[in-house]
């Protein structure tokens, strides 16, 4: 039987990183791991990612990574997953805690509580071990959905003051920073940027992406390009987002109520930026001489994650 172990380590914020968190998780994985004589394959950890809304058991999280792979038969049978309590594993609604967990039980993946010393275990699970998980999925959600209460509150407050002109973060668009409480332009990265609207006027993405990298020694790829050129805090403006789940169950962000005009300072000539909308929603997708090596049959079928 194998003796394979993944411990996996989670935190939410990134200010936890270098505190005692990361520290107690380890602590109780390393005296796990000794006690039973087992075999670490790899460390798991999602720093700065929370469990409320799934973000972990999801796309970008490395949860989500070893859940395909268990999904798909890549994990030994008889594995251990060390996580030091069920708020490590899943924050979210009680349906979506559950399948997580029932997934790896039904892969074979042992489960091990470790503040509780326990192992969940699909060959010896009773009632009552599942019914005690389903009711620590849900306070871990109940206590997240307080939490987000309490956020959604502060925000809801902030974005009330910045529709009356208030900065309230710090967290701005890149070619902005916040010092004495009043937006600050990098004058440079302003430059560049309108340099690309203004390759944009006359040139497709891609060329207008390799002349500006040409230009400026720069990796920018096309999707960055399309989201820039679209970006209208360029022009002043700002959405308030909010996360929420689609019709497919997956976490998106949607903007909530209307937007605000002139927030930021404009950086981008208005009429340049809609001519530049003008040009782009006039040109044809892959337009122009195409060839078989061209060809792609994936096309309008497979799209990046920004898209």
């Amino acid at each position: 039987m194998t003796k394979k172990c993944y411990p996996y380590v989670r935190f939410s914020s990134t200010r936890q990183e270098d505190g005692s968190t990361r520290t107690r998780q380890n602590e109780l994985i390393d005296a796990f791991v000794s006690k039973h004589d087992l075999d670490v394959d790899r460390h798991l950890e999602d720093a700065g990612t929370s469990a409320h809304r799934g973000k972990n058991a999801g796309v970008e999280g490395v949860l989500g990574q070893f859940l395909r792979q268990v999904r798909m038969g890549e994990i030994d049978k008889g594995s251990y997953l060390l996580i030091e309590n069920f708020d490590r594993l899943s924050r979210d609604k009680i349906v979506r805690s559950n399948k997580i967990f029932t997934d790896l039980l039904y892969a074979g993946i042992k489960i091990v509580i470790l503040d509780k010393n326990k192992i969940y275990d699909a060959e010896n699970l009773d009632f009552g071990d599942w019914i005690s998980a389903l009711v620590e999925f849900e306070r871990a959600n109940a206590e997240s959905e307080r939490k987000s209460d309490f956020s959604s509150k502060a925000w809801r407050f902030n974005r009330e003051k910045m529709r009356a002109g208030e900065i309230v973060t710090k967290k701005v668009p890149t070619w902005l920073k916040v010092e004495n409480n009043a937006f600050v332009i990098d004058d440079a990265k302003v430059e560049r940027i309108n340099t690309l609207f203004k390759l944009s006027l006359s040139k497709g993405l891609q060329e207008a992406t390799r002349d500006y990298n040409d230009l400026y020694s720069e990796k920018l790829a096309i999707h960055q390009t399309q989201y820039l050129l679209s970006n209208r805090k360029l022009i002043g403006e700002h959405s308030p987002q909010k996360i929420h789940y689609d019709d497919a169950g997956q976490l998106k962000r949607k903007d909530e109520g209307e937007a605000i005009p002139n927030y930021y300072p404009a950086v981008v000539d208005e009429k340049l930026f809609y001519q530049v909308q003008e040009v782009i929603k006039s040109r044809r997708p892959f337009a122009g001489r195409y060839s078989n090596q061209r060809y792609n049959v994936f096309r309008d079928l497979i799209y990046c994650k920004w898209c």
